[in-house]
């Protein structure tokens, strides 16, 4: 009966992970589930659930939340490559500074050797991180 308990413990906290994507409560989901499979297979006393569960959570957090969140990050702005967008203020050639690009700040660099006037369309050449390299749309 106890595993029921940890299943709809683990299950809310996934759902609730979908709801926000912080990747905090994945960690703690994936360890309420476990904790469920355990205590379906072995009896264990109330107190050594809790333990494993919190063990297991605090592992996936430390471990493995910053280097998800990298990955997601990475991904992201892959995908902002060969995008074009209207430049906000002026860029001189291999200038850098902090632009609007999709409602957020972002930094962004000009690699061309041109000027990049303020309203000119640019396109992102590649990311580095979270910094944009741009240059004038051909």
């Amino acid at each position: 009966m106890g595993y029921l308990i940890w299943l709809v413990i683990g299950v809310t906290l996934l759902v609730a992970e979908i709801l926000t994507g912080a990747f905090v409560f994945l960690f703690f989901g994936i360890a309420g589930c476990l904790v469920a499979l355990l205590t379906a297979v072995y009896f264990l006393p109330f107190w050594a659930e809790g333990v494993i569960f919190g063990v297991l959570s605090l592992l996936g957090v430390a471990l493995l939340r910053k280097r998800m969140i990298r990955r997601q990050q990475k991904n992201l702005m892959k995908n902002d490559e060969q995008q074009t967008f209207v430049l906000e203020k002026t860029l001189a050639p291999n200038q850098e500074d902090m632009i609007q690009y999709q409602g957020s700040l972002f930094r962004a660099q000009n690699v061309s050797s041109e000027t990049l006037p303020q309203g000119s369309r640019v396109r992102v050449v590649r990311t580095e991180g979270t910094r944009l390299l741009i240059e004038k749309e051909n």
